[in-house]
């Protein structure tokens, strides 16, 4: 991990790849040879079985805070790294983001978009923060629609609701609360499995989970979720690529 991520240089480093990483990157640099000065790096173990380690690794500075996950797999008693992913959010939403930064005078729909912008390139600590400073509005989400099964999907920035039979009086104030918390949307994604989905580009997205069934928590994996991680109680943060 360090040899990767934090050193300069990584020596014999092919003896270490494995998959992707050997049939497309060994003639790429290490990360860390692209770290700037001043750069915090560290790392920490997400999941782990009996044959591979997945890992989250968090560079920041006073200008940035990115986040990386890479897939470790033991081969014959050796570990060995098969892939690194990142939330692949292209350099438009930076864009996008500085110039709503910078506007004095924004409309309703502008400050909603600046809020929901900054959630989707925050870093994992961020996020994982935001839903214990928000839980019980987050939590009143999915009781809605844990009691009512016609609801199938809420959008944040519209406030609109999509169901299945006439709309309640209760989808009023859920559409009220997505849009507050500044989600893309909400819907059931499979039964017993709630998305709470802040944003991103295409498939390339992040959000939230609510499971109460760990045996439905996605697996953490080169793709698609490249990022699944615990939060609190059965509320789980997500990347996908």
């Amino acid at each position: 991990m360090e040899s990767f991520f934090i050193s300069k240089e990584f020596p014999n480093h092919v003896k270490y790849y494995t998959g992707e990483m050997l049939q497309h990157y060994v003639d790429v640099p290490n990360m860390g040879s692209r770290v700037s000065e001043g750069t915090k790096t560290y790392y920490r173990i997400i999941s782990e079985t009996k044959n591979r380690k997945n890992f989250a690794i968090t560079y920041s500075n006073k200008n940035m805070c990115q986040n990386w996950y890479c897939y470790v797999v033991k081969q014959k008693g050796d570990l060995k790294l098969e892939a690194v992913r990142a939330l692949a959010l292209t350099g438009v939403l930076h864009s996008l983001l500085e110039q709503l930064e910078e506007k004095e005078v924004r409309t309703e729909e502008e400050n909603w978009m600046l809020e929901n912008l900054r959630l989707r390139l925050a870093c994992d600590e961020e996020l994982k923060e935001y839903l214990k400073a928000n839980l019980e509005k987050f939590t009143e989400i999915v009781k809605t629609f844990s009691e009512d099964p016609n609801l199938l999907r809420v959008q944040g920035l519209e406030k609109s609701v999509e169901r299945t039979g006439p709309q309640l009086a209760s989808n009023k104030p859920i559409a009220s609360t997505v849009h507050e918390l500044h989600l893309n949307f909400v819907n059931q994604a499979s039964k017993g499995v709630i998305e709470l989905n802040i944003g991103g580009v295409v498939d390339n997205s992040v959000g939230f989970l609510f499971i109460t069934d760990e045996d439905k928590v996605p697996q953490m994996s080169p793709g698609p979720y490249i990022y699944v991680e615990k939060i609190t109680g059965s509320w789980y943060i997500y990347k996908t690529t």
